[in-house]
């Protein structure tokens, strides 16, 4: 199914540049080209890195993390789709389906909804994290909390809840009832990922999205509990996960924030995180996996949290500062301004995103 999103998606950049001089402007069909270009190139990307941990599975935990690379580029191939710009063969395929009476609904479940891949992608992680890099035991979930730090409002009644003291509390109680199985885990994300994407109700999915959520903390509480007696380069694996992680997290987190201000120079910043950020995550993914000694992810981890806490940080800024300027300037004054505006508070808060990123590696910080 991956060959085939790779496929439609060249065709959509072979659409392109065949209809580019009926666009408004060269720029509109050179911003369509190279976004369907990162995105053609991201998903042979990820193909090629799931065939490369293909050929080296050697146990269950391997054959995992090739379904968690294809579950996670079908998810990205889908959801960072132009639909509403589909290529000839896209048109030609969907019109033989409706034509042999194929469901509009089904075809657009199985090809344009891309939240079902990714409950198959939690579904390799969860079960990944109680094999990778050793098999989880409760004697080691119970000793992964020994490094925790005290948190700031620990003694406040809610919110200073330890929230890793009960994820490793849900974590022993589902190990042993053996609700972290294959077949629990299997069933239960296809079922929740195909009731995710075939149910229109806000409720439900709401529901499910927190359901999403809760089960991915749950998996990082089982990888930091099997890093415990892991050797040092599979820690490492575990930390390039992290690191990858953290690139599309704060990538999505900036371009989420500059998506409220929908301007030309904010879309096309949202554009080029979508298309530079996919790569790095695979970079990530094939240091922690295709080399059989990755190198030292810690530092990379202190500088993409930098990066990304700061461009987070000026993108809230920028998008604050552009509505409240909005009708006090002209369009390219206001712009201007807002973009001052983010880069002195992100210089301001240089010390603090710097305290705040120490901490944040002290956690993680094992011996690597």
């Amino acid at each position: 199914m991956l060959v085939v999103f790779t496929v439609l998606s060249a065709d959509v950049i072979v659409r392109v540049w065949l209809s580019r001089g009926q666009m408004e402007s060269a720029v509109d069909a050179a911003v369509l080209l190279s976004y369907e270009a990162a995105r053609t190139l991201t998903t042979g990307l990820a193909l090629a890195l799931a065939l490369a941990s293909w050929r080296r599975a050697e146990d269950a935990s391997r054959r995992l993390i090739t379904l968690l690379i294809l579950f996670l580029g079908l998810w990205y191939t889908k959801a960072f789709a132009f639909a509403a710009y589909p290529g000839y063969l896209q048109e030609r395929i969907a019109g033989s389906l409706f034509a042999a009476g194929v469901p509009r609904r089904a075809t657009a479940f199985l090809f344009g909804e891309p939240v079902w891949a990714a409950w198959l992608a939690l579904g390799a992680l969860l079960r990944l994290s109680t094999l990778f890099p050793t098999p989880l035991e409760v004697a080691a979930i119970e000793r992964s909390g020994a490094r925790d730090r005290s948190g700031l409002l620990r003694g406040m009644s809610f919110a200073g809840l330890d929230v890793g003291a009960m994820f490793r509390r849900a974590s022993i109680v589902l190990s042993r009832s053996g609700a972290l199985g294959g077949l629990p885990v299997w069933l239960a994300t296809v079922v929740a990922g195909a009731i995710h994407g075939w149910v229109d109700d806000p409720a439900v999915r709401a529901v499910l999205g927190t359901l999403w959520i809760v089960l991915l903390m749950l998996a990082v509480t089982n990888l930091r509990a099997t890093m415990v007696d892991a050797p040092a380069p599979d820690r490492r694996r575990v930390l390039w996960m992290l690191q990858a992680a953290i690139v599309g997290l704060c990538a999505f987190a900036t371009s989420a924030i500059l998506s409220a201000a929908a301007g030309r120079l904010e879309s096309g910043v949202s554009l080029g995180l979508a298309s530079f950020a996919p790569p790095v995550v695979l970079m990530g993914l094939a240091l922690a996996f295709a080399l059989r000694v990755p190198p030292n992810p810690l530092y990379a981890i202190r500088r993409t949290l930098t990066l990304g806490i700061a461009a987070t940080a000026a993108a809230a800024v920028y998008v604050l500062s552009a509505g409240i300027v909005a009708g006090l300037a002209r369009p390219g004054i206001a712009t201007l301004i807002a973009i001052a505006a983010a880069t002195g508070c992100t210089l301001l808060l240089r010390s603090l995103i710097r305290r705040v990123v120490g901490r944040i590696s002290a956690g993680v910080a094992t011996p690597s």
